[in-house]
């Protein structure tokens, strides 16, 4: 029973899918390949390329990013506070200034 369940496939959103013909497949992930994945998921939707490249240079986990609030993002400091569940301890991650500038961006077109 427990092999029927890990056989299930569980696709991507389609917005985070890219054409696998332009990736190596049979190697790790490449700097490349995540340059290729940002750059079509800011072709597409700016607010899913600026959560996944979040993700990408922070080390942040899903959970924390989610708890994340703008009040606790400090754009000319490049860092980010997080106050995560009860399992982990708050702590600051920081990100480039080129990021914070992109950040900085979203946050000021964010709809309120």
């Amino acid at each position: 029973m427990l092999k029927e369940k890990m056989k299930k496939t569980i696709l991507l959103p389609q917005i985070l899918t890219i054409q696998l013909d332009q990736i190596d497949t049979g190697s790790p992930i490449s700097s490349s390949d995540i340059e290729l994945i940002l750059s079509n998921l800011r072709q597409k939707k700016f607010v899913h390329y600026i959560l996944v490249k979040f993700l990408f240079l922070t080390g942040a986990t899903i959970s924390e990013l989610i708890n994340i609030r703008i009040a606790n993002v400090t754009i000319n400091k490049s860092k980010c506070f997080i106050i995560p569940n009860e399992k982990l301890k708050p702590r600051s991650i920081y990100f480039d200034e080129g990021f914070g500038k992109e950040l900085d961006r979203y946050i000021l077109n964010y709809p309120k």
